[in-house]
């Protein structure tokens, strides 16, 4: 191992020449031999004797050895002796030495190369005489004789000779170097790599010294300590836009650097140093060897000089980017060459599987029937080390080498597995071979299912149907996988049922909450069953147990969905969030963005839900840009609809338009989401002034609802939104009628909607029968729900209030619907309850009820939030203390400031003076 260099070494070096250069302007020659890796400062370090090798009054004369010297006799010795223009009587001598000794014959050269070598010492006679030779070693064998001779004769003479020679493998030179190395005024100077301290100091030439210290030791180990690689470094980091703290960059610069590196020594380790490339972390002596049919010694002797230029560690490049930089320098026909006999050399040492797959991939390799299995092998390995994109190239390349049919089918399922997790429109494209081995009876009854839920997230809701009625007349899939397929086709396109009841499908166990034992252990039957039980009783046990029973993977990404879904359907907004949440964060994890953005949507929904319009709307918009909307299929329309009513809220209306047109799958209108959309197209051309048109939305909505036997308010409450509609068309009577109708239908402990009922029925009737049912919904929704309405109701109760000419009671429940439509995002409702206040502005507050007691600063915490309108629950939550104590301070907020509940709170509680308490008590 050599030692690294430090900065001040070479400033050593430089000092011992010019003492060297004076010694042999007074009369004491010297020979040196400057050693050292491949692009370590040899050049650099000769260069510095030209100045004072002209102010000392010497005769310069220099040369390097290109790699082609050594097949020209005396081709070095004709470059030195013609690179200076200097009228010399005795150069003039040697030159014409030189032009007898190249055409002489063998035998008469000895006697030519002492005349020559004492003719140059003879230049000496007349001034001092500096020779400098760079990459000694390219130097043809008659001008290093010359040069050897020259050498000896020089101790008493004004000649200083120096030479450079790149380190590595003992060269025969004729005995230059054991000859040399003997002589009293022989001097070897040796530049090793630079030393992490040394890099630093090149860093400090261009970025701070604070940026210098943090970037040296990862710039040091991925070049070695080589000058010119740490140089290239440089350039490429400090050519880039500084957006931030630097960063170690390795670019063009870096890859030019590398390449001129490997080419300086030579086509031998040009080969050596592609086929390390080609075999990565497989790469040995022996392997190389093979690879390249070359001796063992031979790869062993370049590899060693690789490793002297700091450009590989062990048998591995220290810097992926360098190795990238040969792979991409070999000509593509040499490449696949070399990545097909690596396949066949590391098959027979029963190498790892993505070794062993890199250079199938790479190669090109002719099928054969060994790759089948390997590439099926190695894809589970590059899922397992989180490489899906290698695990999708690998399945390809199984698909095209594996000819039996089931196998293939085996294969196929897993790609389009793969697939769906980051293009399902790439997937989709498959489906129709996915198909026929199913009906080929080429898969299980589990991936008939998936099959089945393939074809309806893209729209091919028939041809699903169809293959389900074509299965179960065939008898080949088990009766429990079709029972599956058929339960989790009827309730993701209801429409179909009247064609999959009749075949008399169903499990052959159980399907309860508390996942009985002997129920088919199939997640798209629990996920169907969950849908349907939380829409028709608002449980969500069953989707509970979905969510618990199966992990989130490529056999389950759709169930699970569907799952939070169900959670949704049941009112459980704080359970959905947090599995939305976890499962967010694993679609993450396993690099699957599909997934990501079914269950960002799912959060969007929710935060909708929950009248959250702020945090919904990046949430909705997130959903529709990281998967592009041909890959959502028919599910396109629960994210769409989502953002659609979104913006609507938030006063986005051309935003919302837009989302409407875009191009959705016609087989969407017969989808369950197809029902959400229906109705947020409804809800936005309500907004926008389309009574008429809004109505007939929300009335088809019903119409397919009582069709499909889901008439539930979970999915679409379309009578309340018709009554809206209704009221928007100044028809009281029909809409209280809806109103009525939905509450008489409302099951036992669904609060919300029986909030918006009210809610309705409030926008009816006389002022006094108004104040009970207004009342009663703001009790609801101050427990928890939707703050949009919560708000809504808050602003009718105002006026309500004002109507009933209680103008300050009117003022105080406006104001205050007005910070709770502000603080949820739901600017079109601010401009609705105060239309005189912009944006920037503030309504103006009443004061505290008189005799009021102080509150406490963590009552006031309280109240403050309270008054926003934020519930216990979130209070707790915000504030990081219990639901009990929350409850215990309002109490104590209650009596201290005379009021009875929390509509009754004083506004001056949610006014400007109170912002930076809620501010601070919100983050």
């Amino acid at each position: 191992m050599f030692a690294p260099t430090t900065l001040t070494d070479r400033d050593e070096h430089q000092g011992r020449l010019r003492t060297l250069l004076g010694d042999a302007v007074a009369g004491s020659g010297h020979t040196v031999l400057i050693t050292g890796p491949v692009a370590s400062g040899k050049t650099a370090l000769i260069s510095t004797l030209a100045e004072p090798a002209g102010e000392a009054g010497a005769l310069l004369l220099e040369t390097s050895c290109p790699a082609s010297a050594e097949r020209l006799g005396f081709g070095l010795l004709h470059r030195l002796l013609h690179s200076t223009t200097t009228a010399s009587d005795v150069l003039a001598e040697s030159r014409l030495l030189l032009e007898i000794a190249v055409t002489a014959a063998a035998e008469e050269r000895p006697a030519l190369v002492a005349e020559l070598a004492a003719a140059l010492a003879r230049v000496a006679a007349e001034r001092p005489l500096v020779l400098t030779v760079d990459d000694m070693h390219h130097a043809d064998e008659p001008s290093a004789q010359v040069l050897l001779d020259l050498g000896r004769r020089i101790r008493r003479a004004r000649v200083l000779l120096v030479l450079t020679e790149r380190a590595g493998p003992a060269r025969d030179r004729g005995g230059l170097h054991a000859q040399l190395s003997h002589e009293p005024h022989f001097r070897r100077l040796r530049l090793d790599l630079l030393s992490p301290e040394a890099t630093a100091g090149l860093l400090t030439e261009h970025v701070t010294a604070e940026v210098a210290v943090r970037l040296a030791a990862e710039t040091h180990a991925s070049t070695g300590g080589n000058p010119l690689l740490v140089r290239a470094v440089i350039a490429d980091t400090t050519d880039q836009p500084v957006t931030g703290e630097p960063t170690l960059i390795r670019a063009e610069s870096y890859r030019r650097a590398v390449l001129t590196c490997l080419h300086r020594h030579g086509p031998a380790t040009v080969a050596v140093a592609r086929g390390l490339a080609v075999l990565g972390s497989s790469a040995g002596d022996a392997l190389v060897g093979e690879l390249l049919d070359r001796h063992p010694r031979e790869v062993l002797d370049q590899v060693a000089e690789l490793r002297q230029a700091g450009l590989v560690d062990g048998w591995r490049f220290r810097d992926e980017a360098a190795q990238a930089a040969v792979l991409e320098a070999v000509p593509p026909g040499d490449l696949i060459t070399l990545h097909r006999r690596a396949a066949e050399l590391l098959r027979a040492t029963a190498a790892a599987p993505l070794e062993l797959a890199r250079h199938v991939l790479g190669g090109d390799v002719e099928p054969a029937a060994w790759m089948g299995p390997a590439m099926r092998q190695a894809a589970g390995h590059a899922l397992a080390e989180g490489r899906p994109e290698l695990a999708r190239r690998c399945l390809e390349a199984a698909l095209r080498v594996t000819p039996d049919k089931k196998t293939r089918a085996g294969v196929r399922m897993r790609l389009i597995r793969l697939l769906w997790r980051t293009a399902p429109a790439a997937a989709a494209e498959r489906l129709d071979e996915l198909a026929d081995d199913a009906r080929e009876n080429r898969l299980g009854g589990p991936e008939v299912v998936q099959t089945i839920a393939y074809l309806a997230w893209a729209g091919r809701l028939e041809r699903a149907a169809g293959l389900v009625c074509e299965l179960a007349e065939a008898g080949t899939v088990t009766a429990d996988a079709l029972a599956s397929a058929a339960r989790w086709l009827g309730v993701f396109c209801p429409p179909m049922r009247p064609r999959l009841d009749p075949l008399g499908l169903s499990p052959t166990g159980p399907l309860t909450a508390d996942g009985t034992a002997g129920a088919p252990d199939d997640p798209y039957l629990h996920a169907a069953h969950a849908v349907t039980t939380a829409l028709a009783t608002g449980s969500s046990a069953e989707a509970v147990l979905v969510l618990q029973r199966y992990h989130l993977n490529d056999s389950t990404a759709q169930p699970v969905l569907l799952a939070v879904q169900a959670l949704l359907f049941a009112g459980q907004f704080d359970l959905a969030t947090a599995w939305a949440n976890r499962l967010i964060d694993e679609a993450a994890r396993r690099q699957a963005p599909a997934w990501q953005a079914m269950f960002i949507a799912a959060k969007a929904e929710i935060m909708l839900r929950r009248g959250e319009l702020t945090q919904a709307l990046p949430l909705a918009r997130a959903a529709l840009t990281l998967l592009p909307v041909p890959s959502w299929g028919t599910a396109l329309a629960f994210p769409a609809a989502t953002l659609i009513e979104v913006c609507t809220a938030a006063g986005l209306p051309d935003e919302a338009l837009g989302v409407l047109a875009l191009p959705a799958p016609q087989a969407m209108t017969q989808t369950l989401g197809g029902v959400r959309h229906l109705r947020a197209r409804g809800l936005w051309r309500l907004a926008t002034g389309r009574s008429h048109a809004a109505l007939g939305d929300f009335m088809a909505c019903g119409e397919f609802q009582e069709r499909w036997g889901l008439d539930s308010p979970a999915l679409a409450p379309w009578r309340l939104d018709a009554g809206e509609a209704w009221l928007a068309l100044g028809d009281t009577e029909r809409a209280a009628s809806l109103a009525n109708r939905q509450l008489r239908r409302l099951r036992p402990g669904a609060d919300a909607l029986r909030a918006a009922a009210l809610g309705v029925l409030g926008s009816t009737g006389d002022p006094h029968s108004r104040l009970q049912a207004l009342g009663e919904a703001v009790e609801i929704l101050e427990r928890g729900g939707d703050r949009v309405r919560l708000a809504l109701v808050l602003g009718e109760l105002g006026r309500a209030y004002r109507e009933l000419g209680n103008f300050p009671r009117g003022r105080t429940l406006t104001g205050k619907a007005w910070y709770v439509a502000k603080a949820c995002g739901a600017l079109p409702l601010t401009e609705t309850l105060m239309p005189q206040y912009t944006d920037a502005e503030t309504p103006a507050v009443l004061e505290q009820p008189e005799g009021g007691e102080t509150l406490t600063e963590a009552e006031m915490r309280v109240a403050v939030l309270a008054a926003h309108g934020h519930t216990n629950r979130e209070i707790s939550a915000k504030l990081f203390i219990t639901i009990s104590t929350v409850e215990q301070h309002m109490t104590r907020i209650y009596r201290k400031l005379n009021v009875k509940r929390r509509r009754d709170l004083p506004l001056s509680l949610a006014g400007p003076e109170s912002t930076r308490l809620h501010a601070d008590s919100a983050g």
